[in-house]
């Protein structure tokens, strides 16, 4: 049997990758402990604002009268969930930049 099929290779192979989740999922319980009423949030593919939040399920409004019940384990803070538009920034760019125009003979 080599090096390869021996177990202490295989645990160390795979102690890395259990870190990395075990990491991941306690930054994530921590962003969602401090989440409080009134803070923006996507659950389940909506973003919305946090009506209310107990241990285990929140209400959420994802638009005017409209209310929905998730799971708070489900929830993820807007900041975090969604990157900066790049568009955005490309517009912001260019009206720092002053155009130039280029004229053909």
């Amino acid at each position: 049997m080599g090096i390869l099929g021996s177990p202490i290779f295989l645990m160390l192979l795979f102690v890395p990758f259990i870190f990395m989740m075990w990491r991941r999922n306690k930054k994530e319980t921590e962003a969602r402990s401090k989440m409080k009423k009134g803070d923006k949030v996507v659950a389940g593919g909506l973003v919305g604002e946090i009506i209310d939040v107990d241990e285990r399920f929140a209400k959420v409004k994802v638009a005017p009268g409209v209310t929905v019940q998730v799971v708070a384990n489900m929830m993820t803070p807007l900041d975090s969930a969604l990157p900066a538009p790049a568009a955005a920034k490309d517009a912001k760019d260019d009206k720092k930049a002053p155009s130039k125009t280029v004229e053909s003979k």
